[in-house]
């Protein structure tokens, strides 16, 4: 036989009582995604977003022109030790490449704000490897969801395309979510929890004060995967060139002509097999010539390597990032082609 249930009284709860109870939650909401936002300062696990909050930041605390100002993707964040430029070619430099997906706009754009701030660079090195420049608005703007620079990107020039849908996403993400880190990055905070020696130790990702990331290992076996990836992109892609990317350079000469600075237009290192491609060859001299056409106008800018750069797996941590090793062979490699372009002025 059955047991009858007990009778189950719920107090009634007073208008004060809930406020009270709502406030509350809301307090522990807010407080929770606030100690979020202060641990993920200082122990983020996406590189992206670190690459670009820390260049952005680099860039406000500047309080002097730099006399090389190197932008570009993250081959150049890697690739070009800025304090070994500054022996090599003596003045001050800084290194404030980010990432691809944000192409040559957040070029442009760091150039107009180091000029509107501190007046024009000396000289301005511009480093891409070669398949940023098909890159479209759209991945621009994924990354604009996740990083605003801390500047009014929709008054700058060049203006990137965006439909009304991205700009809402875009506007939801500076205002809202930003502030809501439990929700905007729970994989962080995920991977954080799971790896409890992670978050209790040293940041993941670092720079050198001058913008440098340096990497001390090799991943052969990344390399080797990354490597095969291009290989698969190079096999079904012919050159290309984004209207995006088409605009942030043409802003970028235009900036260079309007307030005298060099611009050396530089491409990224790959892994020496890749380099050595007969597809990636034509892919390059393709790139080549698109590039010599856009800058002819212009004779303060100058390319720099003109053939491809490849590097050995044992300098690599994938298909065109650099070790220290091999950023200190770049950098090199860079310095004395710039040298020679000097020279030829």
């Amino acid at each position: 036989m059955a047991l009858p249930l007990p009778d189950e009284h719920v107090a009634e709860s007073t208008p004060r009582e809930i406020a009270t109870n709502f406030v509350g939650l809301l307090v522990l909401f807010l407080l929770a995604n606030g100690l979020a936002l202060w641990w993920l300062s200082g122990h983020t696990v996406n590189l992206s977003t670190f690459i670009l909050q820390s260049k952005w930041s680099l860039l406000e605390e500047l309080d002097q022109p730099a006399d090389w100002l190197v932008v570009g993707d993250s081959s150049g964040n890697q690739g070009v030790n800025t304090t070994l430029l500054e022996k090599e070619l003596g003045g001050t430099a800084v290194n404030l490449c980010t990432v691809a997906d944000m192409g040559l706009v957040d070029d442009a754009w760091m150039v107009d704000e180091h000029i509107r701030r501190l007046g024009a660079p000396r000289n301005v090195i511009v480093i891409h490897v070669y398949d940023t420049w098909h890159r479209r608005d759209n991945q621009m703007r994924d990354v604009l969801i996740s990083v605003r620079p801390p500047i009014d990107w929709r008054e700058r020039e060049p203006q990137i395309d965006l439909d009304s849908g991205d700009r809402r996403d875009i506007f939801i993400a500076e205002y809202f979510t930003a502030w809501l880190p439990l929700y905007s990055q729970n994989a962080s905070l995920k991977y954080l929890v799971m790896h409890p020696i992670a978050a209790n130790g040293p940041a993941p990702f670092e720079l050198d004060e001058t913008g440098f990331m340096p990497r001390t290992d090799a991943t052969p076996e990344n390399v080797e995967r990354d490597v095969a990836s291009h290989v698969r992109f190079l096999g079904k892609r012919s050159f290309s060139v984004s209207e995006t990317n088409e605009a942030g350079l043409a802003r970028l000469l235009e900036l260079s002509a309007e307030h005298g600075f060099p611009l050396y237009i530089v491409n990224g290192p790959a892994e020496e097999s890749l380099a050595a491609s007969e597809k990636y060859r034509a892919y390059f001299a393709d790139l080549q010539e698109w590039l010599a056409d856009q800058i002819a106008p212009f004779p303060q800018a100058d390319l720099v390597f003109t053939e491809p750069q490849g590097f050995p797996a044992s300098q690599l941590e994938n298909a065109d990032h650099l070790t220290i090793e091999g950023a200190a062979i770049y950098t090199q490699r860079l310095a004395g082609a710039v040298r020679e372009s000097q020279e030829m002025r």
